[in-house]
């Protein structure tokens, strides 16, 4: 299965049995909003149905850090 329609995520196989989630907002250190909460509870509800992933990769993208916590603004 193959996920790729999200806003504030990237998903993607490098390598068989590896799903490597990105969190992908960077500008904000990937700090979580709305969008970003709603798109990973769709993700982890369609992966109940993914026999594919033996192992879930969680990071962030950027330099800064992995998650500055929630987007209050």
């Amino acid at each position: 299965m193959k996920y790729g329609n999200y806003e504030t995520l990237k998903a993607a196989y490098p390598e068989e049995g590896v799903l490597h989630i990105s969190l992908n907002r960077p500008e904000q250190v990937n700090s979580m909003n709305r969008k970003m909460i709603e798109e990973l509870l769709d993700l982890w509800n369609a992966l109940i149905h993914d026999t594919d992933p033996r192992v879930i990769v969680l990071s962030g993208e950027g330099e800064k850090g992995f998650c500055s916590g929630m987007d209050v603004a």
